[in-house]
């Protein structure tokens, strides 16, 4: 059912007697650091909290409800609470999901993800991500998103929504109007969909509406332009950003797709948007194009100042200013009346359902020689080999660990150079090499695969030396493509958890 938001005759009153400066906290959502003793802005309804320890992550959010208990909290809780929760369970990324295809399990990580998050506070979550992996060199979308599949991205991305809101956190769909398309970071720049109005009709905006209509309670826009709905800005000579368009956020979400609830901005300090626009007048423009809450952004002293020169000189309007301030606090009192009980999950369950997620993405993309399977026996000689950027160290680790439990000749190498590989390869010192390779998503790197010089250790030729090579990629899954030639067997796991390895295991030597 279509979420429309609800009015309430006292909250006017009270807007109506608040002053500029209280309008404008209501509006904002600070990102906090939970082990962090800093100042903490209880006016404001929205707070994000990031990556902590449970114990920090609650003390925290019990500081903010204890002042105003119609309060939000909210996370980057894409594939999971182990997304922003140290301690919470880890599940593969979202692609992993869109692998399997199973709405049931897509579903129940919602309710895991409410679960775990909602005893320590949390309320709210800015996903699911519901781009669109059309362009595989987009540096943002990648492994977040279910894949380029529009009914798959309706199916894995509603399902989640719906898991997560049916018991208790309020779900984002992102990054409005569509990222997945372009070439372009927007945490460093504009990014651009370029799809004509009939095709965005028939993806993202079949998506969003779908989505709409089965009871999204939050968008975000990205500071992505979309041309084929918008106006170009002269004095730039370019589309502008959805976060400052008038045209995308109330003519098309609201108006043309029917869209109700409330409009989050993406993060505020990205250079997708204030390095198109001065930082306060784009905070402005946010609010007078349509939107409700300023993401990243903090109340201080500095900002108060400029945001209130600002409303006197007209740029922002004092009623425009009001009205987001009501829909935020109509937004939050709304969630806590209708609050639903947390669920009960055990961490064994929860785990279980990760674990089936990754055993089923985890696949035999090619292997051109069939050497999978592989008898791993005790005298094997191995050799892991580590080709990447951007991964987590215990991620990589855990694959040596698991080798260690079948072989005794356990070698590990990271980032040697291809001809200290190639030299170890010839001198026929090892049976098997496993090569964890590929990038893992990182903002403001501008590139999803191997770049500088760990690229350049797939030179030399060492993958054809006749000595079997099994590459597990668990970031950028176009790995195969990129490297057609070069990589004969390959392993993809569409994102890492704590049974991500042993699974890569069991895919290698399963008979």
């Amino acid at each position: 059912m279509k979420f429309t938001l609800n009015n309430y005759e006292d909250l006017k009153t009270r807007v109506g007697n608040m002053s500029v400066e209280s309008l404008l906290k209501t509006v904002c959502c600070p990102d906090m650091i939970p082990a962090s003793n800093k100042e903490c802005y209880t006016e404001c309804v929205g707070h994000y909290l990031a990556s902590g320890a449970k114990e920090d992550n609650k003390r925290l959010a019990d500081k903010i409800y204890s002042e105003f208990s119609e309060r939000l909290i909210t996370a980057d809780f894409e594939n999971g609470a182990g997304a922003g929760i140290k301690g919470a369970t880890r599940f593969p990324e979202m692609m992993a999901f869109g692998e399997v295809d199973d709405t049931n399990l897509a579903y129940k990580m919602g309710e895991i993800c409410a679960a775990e998050a909602r005893p320590l506070g949390y309320t709210w979550t800015l996903a699911p991500c519901v781009d669109l992996a059309i362009n595989k060199l987009n540096p943002i979308v990648n492994l977040r998103c279910q894949g380029d599949d529009v009914e798959k991205a309706i199916r894995i991305g509603g399902a989640y929504m719906r898991g997560l809101q049916d018991n208790g956190i309020i779900a984002t769909l992102k990054h409005f109007p569509g990222d997945g398309v372009g070439f372009y970071d927007q945490h460093l720049t504009v990014g651009e969909n370029t799809l004509t109005k009939n095709e965005w009709d028939n993806t993202y905006g079949k998506i969003y509406k779908t989505l709409i209509n089965e009871g999204a309670m939050a968008v975000m826009p990205g500071h992505i332009s979309l041309g084929s709905y918008d106006e170009i800005d002269e004095k730039m000579d370019m589309y502008p950003p959805a976060t400052l368009s008038k045209n995308l956020l109330t003519c098309l979400l609201k108006n043309q797709l029917g869209f109700e609830g409330i409009i989050v901005s993406d993060a505020l300090n990205m250079g997708g948007h204030c390095g198109y626009i001065n930082f306060f007048d784009g905070c402005c423009q946010f609010l007078e194009s349509g939107g409700d809450c300023l993401l990243f952004v903090h109340p201080s002293e500095e900002f108060l100042q400029e945001m209130t020169a600002r409303v006197e000189n007209g740029l922002l309007c004092v009623e425009t200013l009001k009205n987001r301030a009501y829909r935020m606090l109509c937004f939050a009192r709304q969630y806590h009346e209708n609050l639903k009980p947390i669920p009960v999950v055990s961490s064994y369950d929860a785990k279980k359902v990760s674990d089936e997620v990754v055993e089923k993405a985890c696949k035999i993309i090619r292997d051109r020689n069939n050497i999978v399977p592989f008898n791993i026996k005790k005298d094997t000689k191995i050799l892991h080999l580590a080709i990447h950027n951007n991964y987590h160290k215990n991620d990589v680790d855990s694959i040596t660990t698991e080798l260690k439990k079948l072989a005794d000749a356990v070698t590990f190498m990271e980032d040697p150079g291809p001809g200290k590989i190639l030299s170890e390869i010839k001198n026929g010192n090892y049976d098997l090499v496993v090569c964890t390779i590929g990038c893992w998503l990182s903002y403001g790197t501008n590139a999803i695969k191997l770049y500088g010089p760990t690229a350049r250790n797939m030179m030399n030729g060492w993958t054809k030396m006749g000595v079997p090579v099994v590459f597990v990629n668990y970031g950028n899954p176009w790995l195969s493509d990129e490297y057609k030639a070069t990589i004969d067997t390959l392993i993809n796991t569409y994102g890492c958890t704590d049974h991500t390895a042993e699974a890569v295991i069991k895919t290698i030597i399963k008979k």
